[in-house]
């Protein structure tokens, strides 16, 4: 897991205008973005479901959920 991306100015790889939170990010209203780096199949007709990391997709689940959780108990 990656946290930040939330710095254009770095040479880094970032995530800013990379899906929907762009619009978040336009009218300065926070967001989280969860997502994963590309990969050969990605947007391609190639990219089927049977290529689904299945612990991967798990974990990350877990993680989204734990996420949640500790922003609504902080709230």
């Amino acid at each position: 897991m990656r946290l930040g991306h939330d710095n254009p100015q770095e040479e880094e790889e970032d995530w800013t205008y990379a899906s929907d939170h762009f619009e978040f990010h336009q009218r300065n209203i926070p967001y989280i973005y969860f997502g994963v780096e590309n990969h050969v199949d990605y947007h391609k007709p190639t990219d089927t479901v049977d290529k689904i990391n299945t612990n991967f997709y798990t974990e990350a689940v877990k993680v989204i959920i734990q996420s949640i959780e500790n922003i609504d108990l902080n709230n």
